[in-house]
């Protein structure tokens, strides 16, 4: 009995000596579809699906030629996974969401604004507003939500003078608004701490308005965080029941009409500055 253990005991270590040896290599602890010795070469941790959390997969990165360790690769302020939803190159800084390097919020289809055919009023939630800005894209009002910040929406038309003089002043042109104590909400502006956006509902001869008119307007009073939207369905007047122009409204961060005071627009100014400051 002892002998027969024994016997088969050197017959499993013998056929032990034929198995195929394992590939070390071929694993793939994290299963996102590289293997160990994939990732090691491209950098990424093998026992992470997404090496830099940017929601693009580590096989998913060495597909697109992205850096798997940085989740901008081109550093143009989209992550990687966002640039591969909208289509634009994530290797390629001057291919990006917009040009003019507006927020984007990939969360925006879960906002219930009002129609934009309603009319909305403090408390209400603004509807989702496309436009061209001044480069050419097609801006959704909703990519500035989230952003953690609040939002002053300013309904002007070009053939407006006091519009103009608004734009003016938020460009620090000389303006018939200077002095009256406002230069704080420039500074916030200018820091990307309140954005300020324009949307244009009329051309200078009263008719709707072209993505040239934002371009134009942009040429005039040009400001890297402020984007010009061409309204071109003119939606904007009915939508805010204008009184007149400029209008301008506060939104919060969720696109809820914080403050809109009709026949003052100016009072929009001082209530964001008395909450942020």
């Amino acid at each position: 009995m002892h002998r027969t253990v024994l016997a088969l005991t050197a017959l499993t270590a013998l056929a032990g000596c034929f198995e195929e040896p394992v590939d070390t290599g071929a694993l793939d602890n994290d299963g996102d579809g590289l293997t160990n010795a994939e990732e090691a070469d491209f950098g990424t941790d093998l026992n992470v699906a997404d090496t830099d959390g940017d929601g693009l997969g580590d096989l998913e990165e060495y597909e697109a030629g992205t850096d798997g360790n940085n989740p901008d690769t081109d550093g143009d302020g989209y992550s990687d996974y966002h640039e591969v939803l909208e289509e634009s190159d994530p290797t390629d800084p001057e291919s990006r969401i917009y040009i003019g390097n507006w927020p984007y919020n990939p969360d925006k289809d879960s906002i219930e604004g009002a129609d934009l055919s309603s009319t909305i009023a403090a408390g209400d939630v603004m509807g989702r507003l496309t436009g061209p800005d001044q480069f050419g894209d097609t801006v959704e009002i909703y990519d500035f939500a989230g952003q953690g910040k609040y939002i002053l929406l300013d309904v002007s038309t070009g053939w407006c003078s006091y519009c103009m003089e608004l734009s003016k002043f938020l460009t620090r042109q000389a303006s018939i608004f200077d002095g009256y104590g406002w230069d704080a909400l420039v500074d916030h502006i200018d820091a990307g701490t309140i954005q300020w956006i324009t949307v244009l509902s009329e051309n200078a001869m009263g008719g709707a308005p072209s993505q040239t008119v934002a371009e134009t307007w942009d040429s005039r009073y040009p400001h890297e965080l402020i984007p010009v939207i061409a309204d071109l369905d003119q939606v904007m007047p009915n939508h805010i029941n204008v009184y007149g122009y400029p209008s301008v409204l506060l939104l919060d961060e969720d696109m809820n009409v914080v403050f809109y005071n009709r026949e003052n627009y100016t009072a929009a100014f001082d209530e964001v500055l008395s909450l942020v400051e």
